[in-house]
C-alpha cells in the first residue's frame, strides 16, 4: 500500500515509534496472538494488543488489519503542541494473560499518536479483557482506563473495530440498528455533500444515541454483516443511572474502500484521577442475518425485565387513527377540522378498516392542569359522550395531552424558572405556518417548560388531573413527550424522573383499569433510553418518524412513513411501535408484514396529519383492510411468534421479504415493491429456524384464497422457492410447516 507523503515532524515521530514497535517484535519472538472463543477466531498483533482479525466457521474473515491500523481501543487527548492528540493500542506497547477462556491485554501507558510532542506528566493506564461467555455463543468483553493524567480524556472508543471486512458483497454487507440498516461500503458513493468544505467528506459517519422518532441508533444494540453471518453487539446494561448510550461511528476512506472502521464512543469524559469502566459488551458471532445474533440480545431483555401485559385488542391489532381535531390556537368552531359531536362518524369509518383505537390531538388545551377541554369544539358533555359511542361501537377513543412541558403561567407552582424557550406555534394564518421568527421568545400559547416528573408537586396535580378526567369517561391517553427534556438536554431523562414518571403512571392505569379493562396509554416516547423505561407502562409509541444522518458536522432530517423498526419488534415485547402512515399503499403493506403498529396519520388537501379519515382515501381504503384481514387470518404468527425480517432468507431477494417464526413453522410475506409485475425466486435460510430437511408449504394470495401447496426440500443449507408473477405492489403469504 503506497503511503502519502507526510510532513517531517510528523514522519519521523511515527519512523521512531515504528523502530520502537519493531524492537518489541523482535523480544516477543511471536508476531501475533491467537485464540478461539466459542468459535470465533481472533488474533491480536503480539506488541500493540490491536485486534489484526476475525473469523467465525461458515462466515469466514469478518476483520483483518494490519499493526499500524489494528484497534481495539482509542482515547482523544488534546494538548496545545497537537490538538488532535490520540492515545491508541495500535501506537502502544501491550501485556498480554492468557488461558483457554480469556485473554487479558495491559497497556501500561498508553502511547501518543504523535512522539515529536511533549506530553504533559502522567500516563493513561489501560485493560481489555476477552472471555468466552458462558451461553457457548458470545464473547464478553471489558474495558477500563485509568486517568493518570493532570487533564481529563474527553473521548474514548471501545469496542473499536478496525479493517472490517464485506461479508459476501459490499452491496449486501449492512450495520443494522435497532431502527434502520445502512450499507456502510456504498455510502460513499452515496455522500450529499462533495462540495463542501473538506472535513464533512472526511468519511466519517456519526449515529447518535437519539430517541425512538430520530433512528436508527434507538438501542443498545447492533449488527454487522449480511444474510451469510456477521456479529451483533451490545451492553450488558439497563435502566441504570447513566441515560447515555454510545454514538456508533463508522468510517471508510478512499484510500480503503473496502475496510470498514466501526466505534463505539462512550458517553462522558474521564476526569483526572478516574478510573473509567465500560459496561460488559456482548459480542455474538452468528450464521445468517441479525436475527440470530438477536437472539442473545432477546434473551437478556426476557431476563432483565418482565414484559408489560398490553391489551388483547392492542396486541393484535393491525393500527389506530390519529385525528387532529383542530389548530391549536383556532376560535372559530366552523374552522376546526372536527368537533365532538363528529367523532362518532369517524370511529365507524375506522372500524370498517379493522382499526378499533382513536387518537384524538387537541381536544384539550395543552400546558395547564387541570386539563381544560376546549370549548371550540363543543362542550365538555358532547366529549365524553361521543368517547362513550365510540366504545359502543367498538372504537377506544385515547385523549391526547400535554402535562410534562407546562405553560410559563403554571411554573412557580412547581418552583420551575421559565427560560423564555422558542414556543411550538403553528397556524395556517401564520406565514411561515410553524415558528414563525417574530414569534421568537414571546409568552403565548406554546410557552412552557419542563417540570421534572420527581417534582412531588408535579405527581400529585398529575394523578389528579387525569383521575378526574378518567372518572368522567376518558380512560385512554396519548402523552406529548413521555420522558424527555430534562436538564442535560431535549433527549435526556435523569434516572430518578425516569422512576418517578413511570410510578406516577402506573397510578393513573391502575386507576383507568377499575373503570375500562381494555384502556390505553401510548406515547410519544422521547429520551435516549426511553424504549427501555417506557416500555414497563406503554401499551405503544406515537412519534413522529425521521433519520437523522449526521456526515461531519451536518445533519440532514427525512421524515419517513416505514421507519425499518424489525430489530425492535423482534426484540422487545412491548411497546407496540408505530410507523406513520400518511398517504402510500405499499407503506401500508411493508409496515403491516414488519409487524408495526400502524398510526393512520392522513390529510385533507392543504390541511393538518390528521385532518381526514380512510373512508375519505380510495388509494388507501381497500389496501388497509386488506392489511386488517391478513393480520387477523395470520394472527398468531404475528402475535406468538418472532419476527426475524429478512433474515429467512439464505440470500438477498429484489423483493420485499419478512419472515414470522411460530414453533416449527413460519409465515413468510412477499410484496413485489416494485413499479413492474415480476417472479422473485427465493432462497430461504430454513435449517437456521426450522427442523427437518422437507417442509410443506401453503400459498395464499392477498385476498388470503389459498393458491397452491408443494413440499420443498432443503440442499445444502437452502430452500428454493420458485417465485410467482407478482404485480406491482401485490402480497403473497407463503406458510411453512402448516
Amino acid at each position: 500500500m503506497t503511503q502519502p507523503r507526510l510532513p517531517l515532524l510528523r514522519r519521523r515521530g511515527r519512523f521512531l515509534g515504528a523502530i520502537l514497535l519493531l524492537l518489541f517484535a523482535l523480544d516477543s519472538g511471536a508476531a501475533t496472538r491467537r485464540l478461539t472463543l466459542n468459535g470465533l477466531e481472533l488474533e491480536f498483533d503480539a506488541v500493540t494488543g490491536g485486534l489484526v482479525a476475525l473469523s467465525y466457521p461458515q462466515v469466514g474473515r469478518i476483520l483483518a488489519a494490519e499493526r499500524e491500523t489494528a484497534g481495539l481501543l482509542d482515547v482523544a487527548f488534546p494538548v496545545s503542541g497537537y490538538v488532535p492528540m490520540r492515545l491508541a493500542t495500535r501506537f502502544s506497547a501491550a501485556e498480554f494473560e492468557q488461558t483457554d477462556r480469556s485473554l487479558t491485554i495491559t497497556w501500561p501507558k498508553l502511547a501518543p499518536s504523535r512522539t515529536h510532542v511533549s506530553l504533559p506528566e502522567g500516563y493513561a493506564h489501560a485493560r481489555v479483557t476477552i472471555t468466552a461467555a458462558p451461553d457457548g455463543r458470545s464473547v464478553l468483553l471489558r474495558c477500563r482506563i485509568e486517568n493518570h493524567f493532570a487533564q481529563p480524556l474527553p473521548q474514548v472508543l471501545f469496542p473499536d473495530l478496525a479493517g472490517l471486512r464485506a461479508i459476501g458483497s459490499p452491496e449486501d454487507t449492512k450495520l443494522t440498528m435497532a431502527r434502520g440498516a445502512v450499507t456502510p461500503f456504498t455510502q460513499k458513493a452515496e455522500n450529499r455533500h462533495r462540495a463542501a468544505f473538506w472535513p464533512v467528506d472526511g468519511g466519517w459517519r456519526i449515529y447518535e444515541a437519539t430517541a425512538y422518532s430520530y433512528g436508527p441508533n434507538v438501542m443498545n444494540w447492533l449488527d454487522y454483516g449480511s444474510l451469510q453471518g456477521g456479529f451483533s453487539l451490545f451492553q450488558r446494561k439497563w435502566r441504570d443511572r447513566d441515560y447515555r448510550r454510545p454514538d456508533i461511528l463508522t468510517r471508510v476512506t478512499d484510500e480503503q474502500p473496502d475496510r470498514l472502521r466501526l466505534a463505539c464512543w462512550q458517553p462522558g469524559r474521564v476526569a483526572p484521577g478516574e478510573t473509567w469502566e465500560s459496561a460488559e459488551y456482548v459480542l455474538t458471532p452468528h450464521v445468517g442475518g441479525w436475527a440470530k445474533g438477536a437472539e442473545v440480545y432477546r434473551q437478556y431483555i426476557r431476563e432483565v425485565t418482565p414484559p408489560h401485559e398490553i391489551p388483547r385488542r392492542i396486541r393484535e391489532g393491525l393500527g389506530y387513527l390519529s385525528v387532529w381535531m383542530s389548530d391549536s390556537q383556532e376560535t372559530v368552531p366552523e374552522l376546526a377540522a372536527m368537533r365532538y359531536k363528529d367523532l362518532p362518524a369517524i370511529a365507524r369509518d375506522a372500524r370498517e378498516h379493522g382499526l378499533d383505537e382513536l387518537v384524538a390531538w387537541r381536544w384539550c388545551t395543552h400546558l395547564r392542569m387541570p386539563i381544560p377541554h376546549r370549548e371550540v369544539l363543543g362542550t365538555e358533555d358532547e366529549w365524553i359522550a361521543a368517547i362513550k359511542e365510540c366504545r359502543d361501537l367498538g372504537v377506544h377513543v385515547s385523549g391526547a395531552l400535554g402535562i410534562h412541558l407546562l405553560h410559563h403561567t403554571q411554573l412557580p407552582r412547581y418552583g420551575v424558572a421559565y427560560t423564555a424557550r422558542n414556543a411550538w406555534n403553528f397556524h395556517r394564518d401564520l406565514i411561515p405556518n410553524f415558528n414563525p421568527v417574530y414569534l421568537k421568545g414571546l409568552p403565548l400559547e406554546h410557552a412552557g417548560q419542563t417540570v421534572p416528573p420527581s417534582n412531588r408537586q408535579w405527581q400529585e396535580d398529575v394523578v389528579s388531573s387525569l383521575g378526574a378526567w378518567i372518572d368522567r369517561g376518558l380512560t385512554s391517553f396519548t402523552w406529548d413527550v413521555y420522558g424527555g427534556g430534562g436538564p442535560d438536554g431535549p433527549l435526556s431523562s435523569r434516572y430518578e424522573d425516569n422512576v418517578a414518571l413511570n410510578q406516577v403512571i402506573k397510578q393513573v392505569r391502575a386507576r383507568a383499569r377499575k373503570l375500562d379493562p381494555e384502556s390505553s396509554f401510548n406515547a410519544e416516547t422521547n429520551s435516549i433510553s426511553g424504549l427501555e423505561w417506557d416500555g414497563e407502562v406503554l401499551d405503544y409509541t406515537w412519534n413522529w418518524m425521521s433519520n437523522q444522518v449526521k456526515e461531519g458536522h451536518l445533519t440532514t432530517t427525512t421524515y419517513l412513513e416505514i421507519a425499518d423498526a424489525s430489530p425492535i419488534i423482534n426484540v422487545l415485547p412491548s411497546p407496540r411501535v408505530n410507523y406513520n402512515i400518511e398517504s402510500t399503499p405499499l407503506a401500508v403493506k411493508q409496515g403491516f408484514a414488519d409487524g408495526a403498529y400502524l398510526n393512520f396519520l392522513l390529510r385533507k388537501p392543504d390541511g393538518e396529519n390528521g385532518s381526514a379519515i380512510l373512508g375519505e382515501k380510495p388509494a388507501l381504503s381497500p389496501v388497509v383492510k386488506q392489511a386488517a384481514a391478513r393480520r387477523k387470518q395470520f394472527l398468531a404468527f404475528f402475535t406468538e411468534g418472532v419476527p426475524v425480517g429478512d433474515c429467512i432468507l439464505a440470500r438477498t431477494s429484489p423483493a420485499y421479504v419478512r419472515g414470522h417464526i411460530l414453533g416449527d413453522g413460519a409465515l413468510v410475506i412477499v410484496i413485489n415493491d416494485d413499479a413492474e409485475a415480476r417472479a422473485a425466486d427465493l432462497r430461504l435460510a430454513l435449517p437456521l429456524w426450522l427442523k427437518g430437511d422437507r417442509h410443506r408449504v401453503t400459498r395464499y394470495d392477498a385476498d388470503g384464497r389459498l393458491t397452491g401447496r408443494e413440499t420443498v426440500s432443503v440442499k445444502s443449507g437452502v430452500a428454493h422457492l420458485k417465485g410467482r408473477k407478482l404485480a406491482a405492489g401485490d402480497m403473497e403469504f407463503i406458510v411453512i410447516g402448516e
